[in-house]
């Protein structure tokens, strides 16, 4: 079935049932908002008001074919999903406007509005567009700028005055960078991705006193002649039985060590591999700061810790795409 007609039988129903085919808010949120929140950007086009009302319904499933399980329109939709919400549902036309119909695009991407996403094999949207003409190839709204759309009057001023600021949305901009430029060819692109968010975004807000002296490449690099001079000077070194994290990093005031995890589908820093770290620190006489499990998204982390609950008490959990804030797990109260 044409996803036209697809579209056009959801408004009939609606139509029939006696009820609109588009709520009045989505998530809480409706269009006059939206468009204060535009128009500081010098955004008015209704097309763009539009399709940021389309991404932020999560009233209806995904339209993908095959989403993960209980995926709705605003966990990532296509440009031609976004154009048929515009066109179909919310202007009652019979197909979508050809012309233009990805204004909005450009304009949302610009301000970091909007972030790619793909749909992958193993069942959710990795960040970025990693795989070119694919099917899978998704949009969805930031979280930062959708906690913005959702804030209450008290505070939206104040919020929408820091999503406005020039540096910040610098750093929106180069973070969506790394994931547009995740490689093809990659079997793992968004652990890919992560492994760059973390390493150029996640060290300088969180870890600026410490320097990195060991990373996972892209390629899984592990044990070059370069890893083992930057860990000599932590007076470290690393044998084929010890724990090897994607990175560490090394505070030369004091020489305490912070051990970071990119997690895409495993390896969170879990209790045995804690210990496993602490013991090989122990052996060179350094003391182990700090841990970080970082996700890609906020999606994926939950889908791990719901099945395995591994996060230790006292480390960091870090997800690339909320790069603001980072949080710490903490032990329960005796």
């Amino acid at each position: 079935m044409k996803l036209a007609t697809k579209v056009s039988l959801m408004r009939d129903a609606a139509i029939v049932k006696g009820r609109q085919p588009v709520a009045k808010r989505h998530q809480n949120v409706d269009r006059g908002r939206i468009e204060r929140v535009l128009s500081s950007f010098s955004i008015v086009q209704p097309t763009v008001v539009d399709a940021v009302f389309a991404l932020l319904d999560n009233t209806r499933p995904s339209w993908f074919s095959s989403p993960p399980a209980n995926a709705v329109f605003s966990d990532g939709a296509s440009t031609a999903h976004i154009s048929h919400h515009i066109s179909i549902l919310q202007r009652s036309l019979k197909d979508r406007e050809r012309k233009g119909h990805n204004s909005w695009l450009k304009a949302l991407t610009g301000i970091g509005a909007v972030e790619t996403c793909q749909l992958t094999e193993p069942g959710f949207f990795a960040p970025g567009h990693f795989m070119a003409r694919s099917p899978g190839s998704a949009y969805r709204l930031n979280p930062d700028f959708v906690r913005v759309l959702k804030a209450h009057e008290d505070v939206f001023q104040d919020w929408l005055l820091d999503w406005s600021d020039e540096d910040a949305t610098r750093q929106r901009l180069a973070l969506q960078s790394i994931f547009a430029e995740m490689s093809s060819s990659s079997t793992t692109p968004a652990r890919k991705a992560l492994i760059q968010a973390v390493r150029d975004d996640y060290v300088f807000r969180f870890l600026g006193q410490y320097e990195v002296l060991y990373s996972s490449d892209v390629a899984g690099r592990q044990g070059s002649n370069r890893d083992e001079v930057e860990l000599a000077r932590a007076g470290l070194t690393l044998l084929p039985e010890d724990p090897i994290p994607d990175f560490v990093l090394w505070r030369p005031e004091t020489g305490g060590i912070w051990i970071i995890e990119a997690v895409a589908q495993s390896n969170e820093v879990s209790q045995s591999k804690q210990l496993a770290i602490r013991s090989w620190l122990s052996r060179h006489g350094r003391v182990l700061d700090g841990v970080t499990t970082a996700y890609p998204t906020w999606k994926i982390a939950a889908k791990r810790q719901r099945r395995h609950k591994d996060l230790t008490p006292g480390s960091f959990l870090w997800v690339a795409e909320d790069p603001g804030r980072q949080f710490c797990v903490l032990p329960a109260v005796s």
